[in-house]
């Protein structure tokens, strides 16, 4: 019987941090894939949790698996991420709330803010460039 694989150290408190930031995290087992889904403004990502500082193997010290190392080359969705720190996954967490600002287009036509006590139907028509005092 195989047994269940060791966690990061690092995973609780960097859980803790992407949940406080209202992302959906599920935790994922498998041989070499990533520790994490994390569901977070309509997205879906991967989140590999690394404890800080490297392990040895052999006379190489490395971070990751090769097996982790090659799902990440080859995976076609977003890059995984690799968390170290609670302040690395809230990083992470605000770089991808910033991009999708940066690529979101504007939606609708831009209308002249509205003042207290004015009805819709007088900023439909500045909207369109008609007033009703003159009646175009």
């Amino acid at each position: 019987m195989r047994r269940a694989a060791k966690r990061d150290a690092s995973e609780p408190s960097i859980v803790k941090v992407l949940r406080a930031l209202n992302a959906s995290v599920e935790f994922l087992s498998g041989e070499d894939i990533p520790d994490l889904l994390v569901g977070y403004r309509g997205q879906t990502h991967l989140a590999e949790c690394k404890t800080p500082g490297a392990r040895a193997t052999g006379r190489k010290m490395r971070e990751t698996k090769a097996g982790q190392d090659d799902f990440a080359k080859t995976w076609r969705g977003a890059p995984v991420a690799r968390l170290r720190t609670p302040q690395e996954a809230q990083d992470w967490l605000l770089s991808l709330a910033s991009a999708q600002v940066a690529l979101r287009e504007p939606r609708g036509p831009v209308v002249a803010p509205v003042e207290p006590g004015c009805a819709w139907s007088d900023v439909w028509d500045r909207g369109q460039g008609s007033s009703r005092e003159g009646g175009t």
